[in-house]
């Protein structure tokens, strides 16, 4: 094949990879520089102590039976959040509802998992305990027998300002202040570093 005119060719410098990853460090410093919250406080400081965290494995390592839900008309941090952990809990051989009271938004039916979440206005049932995430108190997920399924233990997971620490456990993640909207402290990361390591290579996903 003659081609009449040979194709010039031009090779710049891709930076978005460097600059990615500079980025994940400025939010991680940021991140870490944040204060610890002290359990049975308002959560109107920054972060929950590491010993919260031991608290939310210990909860799942002795249990085998879960409840998980989310606010009513979730949002994609809320049906990622849910989905994450009971994919977690699969890992680890432990079974788990996802109940909310309104069903996944189309846009987010492409995650993994959305299946499993079963859309009604009341539960039954009996658990080791129940996840509420995204949620600043136990009335947001608009699903009636919350506190009776949660009656052995309410982990309480979440990442925004004024929640109201309703749980036996409560485990408070927020962004730092004047971070941006996008910050990823979300209640799925805070979800799996509750689980064993082992548990979390099937939640990336999500």
């Amino acid at each position: 094949m003659r081609l009449r005119r040979a194709p010039e060719l031009a090779f710049e410098y891709d930076e978005s990879i460097a600059r990615g990853e500079r980025i994940e460090r400025i939010i991680q410093e940021l991140h870490d520089a944040a204060p610890p919250m002290l359990p049975g406080r308002a959560a109107t400081t920054r972060r929950s102590e590491p010993v919260v965290l031991d608290q939310v494995r210990a909860t799942v390592e002795a249990g085998s039976r879960f409840l998980i839900t989310s606010h009513a008309r979730p949002d994609g941090d809320s049906i990622g959040s849910q989905l994450a952990l009971a994919l977690a809990l699969d890992r680890l051989g432990k079974t788990s509802r996802v109940v909310n009271r309104d069903r996944v938004p189309p846009q987010f039916t492409a995650f993994p998992g959305t299946d499993r979440v079963e859309v009604a206005g009341s539960v039954e049932g009996d658990f080791d305990a129940l996840f509420v995430m995204e949620c600043s108190d136990l009335s947001r997920p608009g699903v009636a027998g919350l506190a009776r399924a949660g009656a052995r233990a309410i982990v309480n997971i979440d990442h925004h300002e004024g929640n109201t620490n309703f749980g036996t456990i409560n485990w408070f993640d927020a962004p730092p202040p004047r971070a941006p909207r996008w910050w990823p402290t979300s209640s799925t990361r805070s979800a799996c570093r509750g689980t064993p390591p082992s548990a979390r290579t099937s939640i990336s996903p999500c």
